[in-house]
């Protein structure tokens, strides 16, 4: 069972406007800022994998895209100038 549209979309929208925001200002503290923000939400999809099991596959799929786009955003942020 996949979770219901309006969440897959809400969540979508964080990712594009995450990836504008990327783009537009690619400092050390955006990729930062943008991997903490990846690193919370897999923490809560494995919360929500917990706590609902109906949705388990989709949160812990969720939770493992968003853990690897925090790791590439700090991999990516150490090579990036700092603010200026």
């Amino acid at each position: 069972m996949t979770a219901p549209t309006w969440i897959i979309r809400l969540l979508g929208l964080r990712m594009l406007v995450q990836g504008i925001l990327q783009l537009a200002r690619p400092r050390r503290a955006t990729f930062g800022v943008c991997a903490a923000v990846d690193a919370t939400h897999a923490v809560s999809m494995l919360a929500a994998a917990h706590v609902w099991p109906t949705y388990r596959r989709a949160a812990l799929l969720s939770a493992a895209g968003a853990g690897l786009s925090a790791v590439v955003g700090v991999a990516a942020a150490s090579t990036l100038a700092p603010l200026s």
